[in-house]
């Protein structure tokens, strides 16, 4: 069993389907279970039933462990500590950390984000820009950066729940902009990613998030 999380969700993504492709080549059957809805019935069938061709399964399950609690819940977690060896594959998109304190070392894996892309989000400057490209690709970073002022505009209309740590980080970068400032730049992030997946960008996405910090 391995589980993968993390904040560099590019890099785990891309380990996760990496594994799924490695079980099909070597020769063992895919399979995927609902994350919000699978039974811990259903999860022992899958991993005890062979394919036509008498493949071995290997279960790849993603987002289980952000399923709200309950009591089925509790019953898989419950057994998958007790059969840590099995064929089986989490992926989670975000960093569940202290929800997986309680499984052996070796079977989780977790992708974070090089600080250099932390202090890009927190200070969006040329300076800091260069190194958060030289560590991430700029769609990655676009991506981060319109979720990072996403947040920020929540937090200026008194919106949105988050971990009183993050919460005051949040609030004090907002209070750099105005909410009027903090819309043009939001939309100015999804602009630029509309023309960059649609080929209508006039620069590459890195040269464009130059002229995006810039314009702060």
């Amino acid at each position: 069993m391995l589980i993968i999380h993390g904040s560099n969700l590019i890099a785990s993504r891309q380990y996760f389907l990496d594994l799924k492709r490695q079980a099909e080549t070597s020769g063992k059957q895919p399979i995927s279970l609902p994350a919000q809805t699978f039974s811990l019935a259903d999860l022992i069938t899958a991993l005890s039933s062979l394919s036509l061709l008498g493949n071995e399964p290997a279960v790849f399950i993603e987002d289980f462990f952000s399923r709200k609690p309950g009591r089925e819940k509790k019953n898989i977690i419950d057994h998958l500590l007790n059969k840590p060896d099995l064929d089986l594959w989490f992926w989670e998109g975000k960093d569940q950390t202290l929800l997986l304190k309680n499984f052996p070392p070796q079977t989780v894996t977790r992708f974070d984000l090089p600080k250099y892309i932390f202090q890009f989000l927190d200070h969006p400057t040329l300076d800091s820009l260069k190194p958060a490209l030289a560590a991430a690709a700029p769609e990655q970073l676009l991506s981060l950066l319109a979720h990072r002022f996403h947040q920020l505009l929540l937090v200026s209309y008194g919106q949105g729940s988050f971990p009183p740590w993050q919460q005051n980080r949040l609030q004090k970068q907002a209070a750099k902009y105005s909410q009027e400032k903090l819309v043009q730049l939001h939309l100015q992030l999804l602009k630029l990613d509309y023309s960059q997946k649609t080929s209508s960008a006039p620069n590459d996405l890195a040269a464009a998030l130059e002229l995006w910090v810039l314009g702060l």
